[in-house]
């Protein structure tokens, strides 16, 4: 996009917004269409991954702050209707030209699209099938390279993934968390250990050649041998990626309640980092790698999709609370059901929140995020953010590096594979330490 164009943009937004002579109800209108135009300016952009989130569970997990609420059919119904409205009404902005004539439309080799939640495989099958039928159809995707859907053990079963398979879908990622029957108590599951380890069975026997699985440590009360045992038995049925996430404190949710009113404590960093450690040492001898910092997979099975997020990737989100980023915008839906139901009933987009990236922001993100990979960050490509002398920005790091904190690889630069957990706090001391050099507030 133009600057001149950037410029009209805001100009229309700001003309639009505070027309004193319209009631508050039209300047809300006006304000939701405008912020339509600021992103869906061009209608020409490349765009080769897609989130779908779905919104509901059976139960919320004690541990879960991710928008959700509880399923029930005609909530489900409405829902569908309205985010096949949100990707038709999207996918007519991007491609408006082209649709004046369906034969000029290109058809697009899209990289990824991705299921999440909530509880994606508690719609009915032939739903997610209508999804990507309806992402195929208005974004003129030609072939999905991976396209996940997040399932739960418990809404797992052959008929419903052998109609995953036919659409398209070609990745599971089951949300196995324990297989420890307290654990899973405890963090609110309501599955059991046969119906996760049966899951993995029923994938594969449907089909499925690349299944993931999350599971959980830092558990109260679970020690090492009892996660090196679940990941031992998952990968023993064949799983090919495991997402292995830290149990964190989110606010405004069970787990918190409990831990506020000392019901339960959590491990120290020293035992996290226990547990971490020797979970990464397990997954090496096992042939996966530690290609971010909580996942791990075998050679050819890392999630592309995630890689995409990582990489700075642009990509575009349906449903409620679902993110999307394009150039230098990033923009997400809004987190009520309600809502996001109404304004696409009345011709309005459910975005919100539309913000305009800066360098700071870029060169922090890309810090912070690429770090968390295996293969690290360029240093080429970190100083030109900033646009700060590759000596310079060697300078700033020299002090991590001679404390092996930091690995200089080549044009790249590397966490020590035993900081790994160590991450985000290196991350914000890089980015501390190069604002601090430059100037920079």
């Amino acid at each position: 996009m133009t600057i001149n164009m950037k410029r009209v943009i805001k100009t229309i937004i700001i003309e639009k917004i505070f027309d004193k002579n319209k009631s508050s109800e039209m300047i809300f209108k006006n304000f939701i269409s405008s912020l339509d135009f600021c992103i869906f300016a061009d209608n020409n952009i490349d765009m080769n991954h897609f989130y779908i989130h779905i919104p509901f569970c059976r139960k919320k997990c004690n541990y879960c702050a991710f928008y959700s609420i509880k399923y029930d059919e005609t909530s489900a119904k409405k829902f569908l209707d309205s985010l096949l409205k949100e990707i038709s009404t999207v996918g007519s902005r991007f491609f408006d030209k082209s649709r004046e004539d369906k034969s000029k439309l290109d058809t697009v080799h899209a990289k990824t699209i991705f299921f999440g939640g909530g509880t994606p495989s508690i719609l009915d099958a032939n739903d997610i099938s209508k999804i990507i039928s309806a992402i195929e159809k208005n974004f003129g995707v030609e072939k999905f390279d991976e396209a996940t859907i997040e399932c739960n053990p418990e809404s797992i079963f052959l008929k419903k993934l052998l109609i995953y398979r036919k659409s398209g879908i070609n990745r599971i990622s089951i949300g196995i968390q324990s297989l420890g029957e307290k654990f899973l108590k405890f963090l609110g599951r309501i599955h059991t250990k046969e119906d996760a380890l049966s899951s993995i069975d029923t994938a594969f026997e449907s089909g499925f050649d690349n299944v993931s699985a999350d599971l959980i440590f830092g558990i109260p009360e679970q020690t090492k041998e009892d996660i090196l045992r679940d990941i031992d038995e998952v990968i023993s049925r064949g799983v090919k990626h495991i997402s292995l996430y830290s149990l964190t404190l989110e606010k405004n949710t069970p787990l918190e309640k409990m831990i506020i009113a000392g019901e339960v404590k959590l491990p120290s960093s020293d035992e996290l980092a226990e547990i971490y450690y020797a979970a990464a040492e397990f997954f090496k001898k096992a042939g996966f790698r530690n290609y971010e910092v909580s996942n791990f997979a075998l050679p050819e099975y890392e999630c592309l999709h995630n890689l995409a997020y990582w990489l700075g990737d642009y990509y575009l989100g349906f449903g409620p609370a679902a993110h999307s980023f394009y150039e230098d915008k990033r923009w997400h839906n809004i987190n009520s059901l309600e809502e996001y139901v109404e304004r696409l009933t009345n011709g309005a987009l459910p975005s919100t929140d539309c913000e305009t990236i800066g360098y700071k922001e870029k060169f922090e993100e890309f810090i912070m995020i690429r770090l968390r990979l295996a293969d690290g960050f360029s240093i080429k490509e970190a100083a030109e953010i900033l646009n700060i002398k590759i000596d310079d920005f060697k300078t700033i790091l020299k002090n991590l590096i001679d404390n092996n904190i930091l690995v200089e690889s080549g044009e790249k630069i590397l966490l020590s594979q035993d900081r790994r957990l160590l991450a985000d706090g290196v991350a914000e001391k890089i980015v501390r330490d190069t604002f601090s050099f430059l100037g920079i507030d």
